[in-house]
């Protein structure tokens, strides 16, 4: 699978989801930034060069755009 190089692209790949239905895996699109879904209210993301790959943020950390699901 194809996926976008910038983070506002995402918007418009995969399947649309709402908050409610969100998944272990889905993407999750803020301004600028994205993260995949870990379970439990959690996203997995690079958040920085410094801290690397964390999965310790919630999903709410910023203004959700979109959720996609990738199939």
């Amino acid at each position: 699978m194809s996926t976008p190089r910038y983070s506002q692209a995402f918007k418009s790949v995969g399947q649309a989801v709402s908050f409610d239905n969100i998944q272990l895996g889905d993407v999750v699109v803020y301004p600028g930034h994205v993260a995949i879904y870990a379970g439990d209210g959690a996203i997995v993301e690079a958040q920085s060069t410094k801290a690397g790959i964390t999965a310790n943020r919630s999903v709410q950390c910023h203004t959700i755009l979109a959720i996609r699901r990738l199939v």
